[in-house]
């Protein structure tokens, strides 16, 4: 939703109500409440989020304004942020087009694709529910016995495909689904060993990497002339330490890189592959968590940039090699120590200096940053610099009341994601002109229901939407707080 033209709600040195500790006349007490005022607004939005939250007596008036236009109906249907209740409803009103689009939608629940497979579908809604997150395996298992081959690398392929799927999918299509097969995490070691077979290069590597691949097989693996064999057994997890020993020493550096990113791979196989003659190799090694002082201090005078970047983002790394770094000539490598969560304060203020506006931008995201510099970089002219100061708990408050008023959109954004900032920052950000940032700053708890009720009459829709979802969040919060 990027509607830069959209206007305001209210200039931006209107008062909108917000100031107010109390609450509105018009606004709402409780869910009920908010439910009723949803129905007898005839805003779509309104009566979409709030959904969820109606007592079923009272969803049909929400549904008669919600569901009146097909073109709405078609909307909710796609829409990743319509309610799972909401789609549940949809399910009911026996309409292909909508059909397909709740079998496409993940949030679809399983009471809805239920209902939709008892009524008999088309074949393409058939699959997408074979394929859909919330299918089990007995769905699958009828899916498959209805439809047939087709269906069978797409059921072989849901995360809920038990093993006796698996083997009846391999039994019916076996060329198409021995690749889901292979990736399976339900496969076990006879299954994959019979994928292996009759599979070409590409479903084999999958056999190779899987954690159920029999020994003989990643054996076979690793010694094929294959590079995307010997690729893949390296990064298996259950490789043995001899295997990856020999793999690292590969002549294809695609393959010594996949031996050195191994967890098990020896400590003196690493200091060997400091030297190694591809960079790609030596990038794999700088990321590693468990790099001894002595490669540490090899990878950090590399000449590839790339690895002295990786190096300057690893927490293994100490100050003093951190300070080398972060007079790096390259300004990537120079960032890298900056968004290290080790990186020493004296290096956070001297990053903070740094020529390059990314470089400093890394040391203006950090929660750590001591306030005095956080001060010095409110001057700085760079946007990037500038977001990261607003969404920064370590901003002072007028530092963000500055920043709130930044021509441009990314800054201003930033105090909604920050939760130090100050009621009266938040409540410009429901004025601002981008409607992105009235729907972010919706979701700050710093806000005041008559806040976020006021932004229920907001011109955008998904503004309002989102202010309405957020009253339901806050009401019900209430309630259960009165509960207990």
């Amino acid at each position: 939703m990027r509607n830069v033209s959209a206007k305001p709600l209210m200039s931006p040195e209107s008062d909108n109500g917000c100031g107010s500790a109390g609450r509105n006349s018009d606004q709402p007490a409780s869910l009920p409440d908010l439910v009723a005022l949803a129905a007898a607004s005839g805003d779509a939005y309104a009566c979409l989020a709030v959904y969820p939250a109606a007592p079923v007596e009272a969803r049909a008036g929400l549904e008669t304004v919600m569901f009146a236009r097909r073109r709405d109906r078609l909307r909710w249907a796609a829409a990743p942020w319509t309610p799972a209740s909401v789609l549940d409803a949809l399910s009911w009103l026996e309409d292909p087009a909508i059909d397909r689009r709740l079998a496409k939608h993940m949030a679809t629940p399983v009471s809805a694709l239920d209902r939709i497979e008892a009524r008999g579908c088309e074949v393409m809604v058939s699959v997408l529910m074979a394929g859909h997150p919330a299918s089990d395996s007995a769905r699958l298992a009828r899916l498959l016995e209805a439809l047939g081959p087709p269906v069978a690398p797409v059921v072989a392929a849901n995360p809920a495909a038990d093993r006796g799927l698996l083997e009846r999918c391999l039994e019916m299509n076996p060329k198409c689904s021995a690749g889901a097969v292979a990736m399976s995490r339900a496969a076990d070691s006879p299954l994959l060993a019979r994928v292996w077979e009759h599979a070409d290069a590409y479903v084999q590597a999958e056999v190779a990497r899987h954690p159920a691949c029999p020994p003989e097989l990643l054996k076979k693996a690793a010694m094929s002339p294959l590079v995307l064999l010997r690729r893949k057994a390296a990064g298996n997890p259950g490789a043995p330490v001899a295997m990856l020993r020999r793999l690292s020493g590969d002549p294809e550096p695609v393959v010594r890189a996949a031996a050195v990113g191994h967890p098990m791979l020896e400590a003196a196989v690493l200091t060997q592959s400091c030297n190694d003659s591809e960079a790609m190799v030596r990038r794999r090694l700088a990321r590693r968590r468990d790099l001894g002082e002595g490669v540490i201090s090899r990878l950090a005078l590399d000449a590839d940039p790339w690895v002295r970047r990786w190096l300057g983002r690893n927490a293994l790394v100490g100050p003093d090699w951190l300070a080398r770094l972060a007079r790096d000539p390259v300004m990537e490598v120079r960032r890298s120590v900056g968004r290290n969560r080790n990186c020493p304060e004296a290096l956070q203020e001297r990053l903070a200096e740094d020529a390059a506006a990314w470089v400093r931008a890394a040391i203006a995201f950090r929660t750590d940053l001591r306030r005095d510099i956080a001060d010095r970089l409110a001057h700085d002219d760079s946007v990037d610099v500038l977001a990261g100061l607003a969404r920064n708990p370590v901003s002072a408050a007028a530092v963000l009341m500055g920043l709130v008023r930044h021509p441009h959109e990314d800054v201003r954004r930033g105090l909604a994601h920050n939760p130090a900032a100050p009621l009266e920052g938040l409540r410009r950000l429901l004025r601002d002109d981008y409607p992105f940032n009235r729907v972010a700053a919706l979701g700050h708890r710093a806000l005041e229901d008559s806040d976020v009720w006021s932004m229920t009459r907001d011109p955008e829709p998904q503004v309002r939407f989102t202010a309405w979802a957020a009253m339901v969040k806050r009401l019900r919060a209430e309630q259960d707080n009165q509960w207990q």
